[in-house]
């Protein structure tokens, strides 16, 4: 007999995901976990007394909840659905999309290539901003219209890079792997075609022309 359902599985992955995102949904979590005893069939007891165990209102619940969850989930799935809700996010939120696009900046610098555009193009701007010409150490150390106007440079073509990324996690044209690289990171496959490598060639080129 079957405790639980693809369905319940996916809700499940959706709502943690979602909260990653947005800590004013904790509360919430809290109670479908409590309310989803079918849970426990699917992480196993030991898994699913540790995740009622956890404290949702300290501050490192978010880090707690993660560090189950990959367990349960496997690397190579929590960091696929990671990115794509990370690229949403930016999508939809300018007020995060700095600190977004300097993780794309640092994941680029761990070898994953495909975030090149994002984050040479943009996160390295906010990680090493230029105004003026004078250099900021810092992106917390701008003025809010110093951020504003490195923000609006982006636009509009930041929006074509973020949603050519987010297919390529979608469509697994990217398929993270359960092994990692040099840096410590997981391995990708990288199913991109021919025409669309070339085309982030042609864009590199031009950006490095500048």
């Amino acid at each position: 007999m079957s405790f639980y359902s693809e369905e319940n599985v996916s809700d499940l992955k959706e709502k943690f995901y979602s909260v990653l995102f947005d800590n004013s949904k904790i509360g919430i979590f809290e109670k479908y976990i409590y309310d989803s005893e079918w849970i426990k069939y699917y992480i196993g007891e030991n898994d699913y007394l540790e995740l009622l165990c956890l404290d949702f209102k300290g501050k490192s619940i978010i880090y707690d909840l993660t560090k189950i969850f990959k367990k349960i989930i496997g690397l190579a799935d929590y960091y696929q659905q990671l990115y794509i809700k990370k690229i949403q996010h930016a999508i939809n939120n300018n007020n995060d999309l700095p600190e977004i696009l300097m993780d794309f900046y640092l994941d680029y610098c761990d070898g994953y290539d495909f975030f090149r555009d994002l984050g040479i193009g943009y996160g390295l701007s906010c990680r090493c901003p230029i105004i003026d010409g004078k250099y900021y150490d810092s992106w917390e150390e701008l003025e809010k219209e110093q951020k504003e106007i490195i923000i609006s440079s982006f636009f509009p073509a930041i929006m074509d890079d973020l949603n050519r990324a987010l297919d390529w996690f979608v469509s697994k044209k990217i398929t993270f792997i359960e092994e990692t690289n040099e840096y410590n990171r997981l391995k990708y496959i990288d199913k991109r075609n021919d025409d669309e490598k070339e085309l982030e060639n042609e864009r590199r080129n031009q950006n490095d022309g500048k």
